[in-house]
């Protein structure tokens, strides 16, 4: 008798759990259809006035490079003329409800112009330090990661050139940006910084602390 009414328990206690689940994916996808509805009738909004990211073509480097890197250089240039922004955490609710359902064709393209600069500071990154220019590979990663991009190879190739400049304090200001902007890949992430920096133990979880840019 006493097992019996334990299993009744047990049987009570997961149907009100899964009804209070049904009930609670019932409640948000309800509230996602009407922010989605609703931000289908945002009017379009002027985006001149965006804080759009300027690309200082001046400070990389432009000696002693071969024909790629000159092609990706190239590339940089031609995208310093686009409209630039990290719209990586917006969804396109988000875009809509911010700038307009009729500016969402061209937020999406202002985005990956984002993307795209990315991943050209990257292997216009990897070009310097295969040249051994950890110094100027640095401009590159420095300004990407001022960016707050999520890209895990813009932390760790400059926590690699810092580490071959001997600037351990700037790995150790590297890691507490990525704890505090909590990365898809902080994990891996920190483990790489920490791998330059044997004698110091790193807390890897994301931290609730702010950190606007890395200073240079």
């Amino acid at each position: 008798m006493y097992l019996t009414l334990i299993f009744l328990g047990i049987i009570a206690f997961v149907t009100f759990r899964l009804s209070a689940l049904r009930k609670a994916e019932s409640s948000t996808e309800k509230a996602f259809w009407e922010r989605e509805h609703n931000a289908n009738f945002t009017p379009k909004k002027d985006l001149s006035n965006l804080s759009y990211i300027t690309i200082p073509l001046e400070k990389f480097p432009s000696n002693n490079i071969d024909k790629e890197e000159e092609r990706l250089k190239q590339e940089l240039s031609e995208l310093s003329e686009k409209r630039i922004l990290n719209l990586d955490n917006m969804s396109n609710t988000d875009l809509k409800e911010n700038f307009g359902v009729g500016n969402l064709t061209t937020m999406e393209e202002i985005g990956d112009n984002y993307q795209k600069l990315c991943s050209l500071l990257i292997d216009l990154a990897k070009k310097r330090i295969e040249a051994n220019d950890y110094e100027g590979a640095l401009h590159y990663l420095e300004f990407g990661v001022g960016t707050k991009s999520d890209m895990s190879q813009m932390y760790t190739l400059l926590g690699d050139c810092y580490d071959n400049l001997g600037k351990t304090a700037k790995i150790s200001d590297l890691i507490t940006l990525v704890q505090a902007m909590g990365l898809p890949l902080e994990r891996s992430i920190i483990s790489s910084l920490t791998s330059h920096l044997p004698n110091v133990e790193t807390d890897i979880h994301a931290t609730e602390d702010t950190t606007d840019t890395l200073d240079a």
